[in-house]
């Protein structure tokens, strides 16, 4: 009957009946899966309950996480932002020497706060949740100055230690203790100071002796040009108003 059918028709013909024959192929293999078909069911039913069971306690560390958010202080966050680089940098090492147990609340924080979860927070992440902490509008060059702050390699982005260490002093983290594990690891050497050539090499690639200078000159209150660990408690711990640092229930007077 195809001698009747122009030519170009064939190919269609072909191509339809190839597809015929493909579906009543499956319908098969479709008969013969359903005889042991009731033996996933049991296994789909335990994966959804976990599943379901998975997604609530996620929702439920989103929750909790925050309502931990809610409980931070903007005005400890300024504070931290109006600190020199010297102790921002200390704060930063200091939140890397810190084991995760001890951050618990800070990361889920963190996390909750990272809502793209690139792993760093971004200028809209951040004035979303300045926004959720604060009782009034916040200003825009107000969360941008915040920003800035806690940006503390001015990447364009807050990455996880410039998070921990805006927020560990009002945390209660910053203690002794750790103050000495970040002393020691600036000072590699162990020579009881760090030098110009210690901050030079935790800079990095982002170093400048302008920079270094400054932030030596920060903690530098024998002015010999270095900063021993009596330095850096009062550069920590001082309290501008008394002239006191401070120190769990020991006070060095300046």
């Amino acid at each position: 009957a195809l001698e009747f059918l122009d030519h170009e028709w064939i190919p269609h013909l072909q191509e339809k009946l190839a597809k015929v024959t493909e579906k009543i192929e499956q319908t098969k293999l479709d008969n013969k899966s359903s005889k042991c078909a009731s033996t996933h069911v049991d296994a789909k039913s335990k994966k959804d309950i976990n599943s379901s069971h998975l997604l609530k306690k996620t929702l439920s560390s989103r929750r909790r996480s925050h309502s931990n958010f809610m409980d931070i202080d903007m005005n400890d966050i300024e504070r931290f932002c109006r600190y020199g680089r010297m102790k921002k940098t200390i704060l930063i090492v200091m939140a890397n020497t810190m084991d995760r147990g001890d951050l618990k609340r800070l990361e889920e924080i963190f996390l909750t706060v990272d809502v793209g979860s690139t792993g760093t927070i971004n200028l809209i992440e951040l004035r979303e949740a300045l926004r959720n902490i604060s009782t009034t509008t916040v200003d825009e060059s107000r969360v941008e100055d915040i920003f800035k702050g806690i940006d503390h390699d001015q990447s364009g982005q807050i990455c996880y230690a410039e998070f921990l260490a805006a927020l560990a002093e009002s945390q209660g983290l910053l203690t002794m203790n750790r103050l000495a594990e970040a002393f020691d690891r600036i000072d590699t050497e162990g020579k009881g100071y760090i030098s110009h050539d210690d901050l030079k090499a935790i800079l990095g690639k982002d170093y400048d002796k302008s920079i270094v200078d400054q932030m030596i000159k920060e903690a530098d209150f024998k002015n010999n040009g270095q900063i021993d660990y009596e330095e850096l408690l009062h550069l920590m711990f001082e309290d501008p108003q008394t002239g006191f640092v401070a120190v769990g229930s020991i006070s060095i007077e300046q």
